[in-house]
């Protein structure tokens, strides 16, 4: 893993230029892996049904949505592997864990189930990292880039800046699968410690 992470500058997107740029760059993505890394504990997604169902308590309409975007999610990683590529995802997961995380963590199992790789890693594995600041959230596409996904102080999604730096890329892809090679399968995690809690209340 790399001794350090280094913050760099790129091209900045508002919400609506960084979705379409994001689109078009992963959807041309051929013979490579995307790797994703998520640190924050919570976040808010108001432009998610599921998550607003979930953050006004209505769980099992959360986990219904939820169920209903299987075949969206089939389809989009079926067509990926098709073009030889991948998505491979390290979510940070602390204790206790929050009532966004728990909703997250049911999202993610489907998507895992649907065909993307999913791995839990805890936040010992790099708080040498996080000295002066919490690592950002982070998505490679294949080896041309990054986009650092920005939100506000309420964690909502706001855009992402393109960082197109070489050396960046290499150290984050380094990281990121340093942490994918130690983690845990994201569906052996789910049976051993979410499945089983009850349902969360809500989000405020």
């Amino acid at each position: 893993m790399p001794d350090r992470v280094d913050r760099v500058e790129g091209e900045t997107f508002d919400l609506a230029s960084y979705q379409h740029e994001f689109n078009r760059r992963f959807e041309r993505m051929t013979d490579s892996i995307s790797w994703k890394f998520e640190r924050q504990q919570t976040f808010r997604q108001p432009s998610s049904p599921s998550w607003t169902a979930f953050s006004v308590g209505d769980w099992a309409e959360a986990v219904r949505l939820l169920e209903a975007n299987r075949p969206r999610l089939t389809k989009m990683f079926d067509g990926l592997s098709a073009r030889g590529s991948a998505l491979h995802r390290v979510r940070i997961v602390e204790k206790p864990i929050s009532p966004y995380l728990h909703w997250e963590l049911h999202s993610l199992r489907i998507r895992a189930q649907c065909g993307e790789h999913i791995r839990v890693a805890p936040p010992d594995s790099f708080r040498h990292l996080e000295e002066s600041h919490p690592l950002p959230e982070i998505i490679t596409i294949g080896v041309d880039g990054f986009f650092e996904i920005l939100y506000d102080s309420d964690g909502i999604l706001t855009g992402g800046m393109w960082v197109a730096d070489r050396d960046a890329v290499t150290n984050w892809v380094d990281h990121i699968r340093s942490l994918y090679d130690s983690g845990e399968p994201l569906l052996d995690y789910f049976d051993r410690e979410i499945k089983h809690l009850p349902p969360p209340t809500g989000q405020q």
